[in-house]
């Protein structure tokens, strides 16, 4: 579908290309031709699945942008490695979430609403400590120390060819770039700082089960 779709929004721009040079009956039916091409393109491109509950987790890598991409790479490994075990240290097992989505300086994990108590209170924790085992263990932290910061929101996530999207990947990516963010990882000693929307927030208040540690938040 991807190629087709590629192919037709090709054709359309060169055909949209050449009306300029055509003039009356001739002009009208490329229009309408283009028109239904269009028209088809949506079509087939319209979500696959209906929109999912999923538990989404973001995660991005302080000051990415200043380090040699040599640098980068290793970081991105070791951030995948990372948060990779940590997940299944809690038990969230891969059969439970989607693969990682890549985000240049982070990834987005989409996981079942099954194991949300499981990733707040025991795959966040065991992150932040695997962070700082690794950072621990650099001869010189310099380019190379990794801290992140971290969301956790809960919501409806749609899927089509292109990837994932929803209301609710724009609430927690706005929550992960939110400048207080951004500053309160800079103040913090630790390697990990984790925001969580209010809907995360209110399930921790409401019906999280015991162990979940209500009195963090």
């Amino acid at each position: 579908l991807r190629c087709d779709f590629g192919a037709g929004i090709a054709a359309m721009v060169t055909e949209h290309m050449a009306l300029d040079r055509l003039d009356g009956r001739r002009g009208r039916t490329v229009r309408s031709q283009l028109q239904t091409l269009a028209q088809a393109a949506l079509i087939r491109n319209r979500p696959s699945y209906p929109s999912r509950r999923r538990v989404i987790v973001a995660l991005d890598i302080e000051r990415s942008t200043t380090r040699p991409d040599p640098v980068k790479a290793d970081l991105r490994t070791m951030l995948y490695e990372l948060f990779d075990a940590a997940l299944r240290s809690a038990g969230v097992q891969a059969s439970c979430r989607g693969p990682f989505i890549d985000r240049g300086d982070g990834l987005l994990a989409l996981i079942d609403p099954v194991d949300q108590a499981r990733v707040l209170n025991h795959a966040v924790p065991a992150f932040s400590q695997l962070l700082a085992g690794y950072n621990a263990s650099l001869p010189d932290r310099g380019q190379r120390q990794l801290r992140v910061r971290a969301v956790m929101h809960a919501g409806d996530v749609s899927d089509d060819d292109n990837g994932c999207y929803g209301e609710a990947l724009d609430i927690a990516f706005r929550l992960l770039d939110a400048p207080r963010v951004k500053t309160a990882l800079q103040a913090s000693h630790g390697p990990l700082v984790l925001v969580i929307s209010g809907d995360v927030y209110s399930w921790v208040l409401r019906d999280a089960p015991r162990g979940t540690g209500r009195t963090a938040f």
